[in-house]
């Protein structure tokens, strides 16, 4: 059976930590036992090179959004191409 692919998009203005969120969900859900894959971004378009520059900085880079940030979740179901917030 083909699993079904549950995106997760992680959205914020430049410098906001996006990179951050994405590295650290990415990881906690592989320590779970998640198929997860990083399908790249306007700084990064491959995972071994994200993988790479955020391994070395990313206690200093949680610490800094810890401090500066909140984070809101919204779930969006899509219908055919159609958004709708729940």
């Amino acid at each position: 059976m083909e699993k079904q692919q549950l995106k997760i998009t992680v959205s914020g203005g430049p410098g906001a930590g996006k990179s951050t969120m994405i590295y650290t969900w990415k990881e906690v859900l592989k320590e779970a036992g998640f198929d997860v894959k990083f399908e790249g971004g306007e700084d990064y378009d491959n995972e071994e090179k994200f993988d790479r520059d955020m391994e070395n900085t990313i206690d200093g880079k949680i610490d800094a959004i810890k401090k500066s940030k909140t984070i809101g979740f919204e779930e969006v179901t899509t219908y055919r191409g159609i958004n709708k917030t729940n």
